[in-house]
Parts: structure tokens; sequence; C-alpha cells
């Protein structure tokens, strides 16, 4: 259940506590899950309470460097749109970006990072 939710809420998954609360059940139980989960490699935990699938998280990755492959910089409201997300939800994704060395932040814009392999594919290659 878990994994359908947040694998289907794409780049607008619910905070863990809302979907703890939703399901009921032993709160504790449930946080064990997702620590499971990301020990796995099921969920990505961005922030405490902010979890992607696995696959989508790396598929915010690729979207987002390969909109990057110009050399201009992204600005959080270019890749909101680029992700087709909320604020609410694009900045803890580019300051996750920034936390892995996807992007970089300079001032309000991403760039690559300064020693980016050839393609995304490569660089997500390169991580796992």
């Amino acid at each position: 259940k878990i994994h359908s939710t947040y694998r289907e809420a794409k780049f607008a998954p619910p905070p863990m506590e809302d979907f703890i609360n939703h399901l009921g059940g032993q709160k504790i139980q449930l946080q064990e899950l997702f620590n499971l989960s990301v020990q796995e490699g099921k969920l990505v935990c961005l922030q405490n309470d902010l979890y992607l699938d696995y696959d989508v998280e790396q598929e915010m990755r690729c979207l987002v460097l390969n909109a990057l492959e110009n050399g201009k910089g992204l600005t959080v409201a270019e890749i909101r749109d680029l992700l087709k997300t909320s604020r609410k939800y694009a900045v803890p994704f580019c300051e996750h970006l920034d936390k892995i060395g996807t992007t970089r932040r300079e001032g309000d814009l991403r760039y690559p990072p300064l020693k980016q392999l050839k393609t995304p594919q490569e660089n997500l290659e390169h991580d796992q």
C-alpha cells in the first residue's frame, strides 16, 4: 500500500504523518515500515516527513538534469513547472537535489554539478 500510494502520487506525495493517520493503526509500526522501505531502496526520504518512491526520485533527477543540459540555470518555479507540482514540494525537491549533488545552487538558480558526467543516465548509473 505504501509503495503504490507513493508511486501513484508522483511529485505530490502525502506527508508520512498524513498517510499514517489515514490508514489508522499503530503509528510506530507504520513508521518502521517507512524506514524499512527506505533501507530496501523502495522509498527515498527527502526530509523527515517527505518521501518519494525510488523510481519517481530517479525520474525527478533525470528530468532536472535533462532540463539543465542547455547550461542555463533553473529557478524553483521552473523546476516546479517541469515536475508539474506545487512550490510546497518543489522547494524540498530542490534542496534534496542540491544535497545529493544532482544540482548545485547559486543564488536563486540550480545548475548541474561542476563535475557532471556525459549524460543524465550516466549520472544515475554513477550514483548506484
